[in-house]
């Protein structure tokens, strides 16, 4: 009997999952990663709210040109699409990942509190992002090949 409490208890929960998805895109000159996430309130949309200063969409590009960040999210959509260039604080490694590091006054976001968010695809793809102590820190891969 407590075993079908149990059960019932579990189905009729509300599921509160966000469903994301994230691609990273390799070429040893340039790699793209782009994060899509649905879901009020999902990390996503915090992301982009709180470096966007509360804006539904933002672009920032560092000085150097070798980071690039375009984003916007509906109520309850978001997505981000992150370019890197190999540069001083771009290294894409020939194991297909890309690990970049610069300051949030660089990309022209103002000071913000700490954050980080990651995300992970069914086909292998990672991508995190770090904010602590205005400096921002990206690291994404694919899969490697065997």
């Amino acid at each position: 009997m407590k075993m079908f409490s149990l059960l019932a208890l579990l189905i009729s929960a509300p599921v509160m999952a966000a469903s994301d998805s994230v691609g990273v895109f390799y070429r040893p000159e340039k790699v793209v990663v782009l994060v899509n996430e649905r879901g009020e309130e999902a990390d996503l949309q915090n992301l982009i709210r709180r470096l966007g200063a509360g804006k539904n969409s933002f672009q920032s590009i560092s000085q150097d040109k070798t980071i690039k960040v375009v984003c916007g999210k509906s109520e309850i959509e978001a997505s981000c699409t992150f370019t890197f260039f190999p540069g001083s604080n771009v290294t894409i490694n020939s194991n297909r990942s890309v690990e970049a590091q610069t300051t949030l006054e660089d990309l022209g976001i103002a000071l913000v509190d700490d954050i980080s968010v990651g995300y992970e695809s069914s086909m292998g793809d990672k991508f995190t992002l770090e904010v602590a102590n205005g400096n921002i820190h990206f690291l994404g891969s694919k899969k490697i090949l065997k």
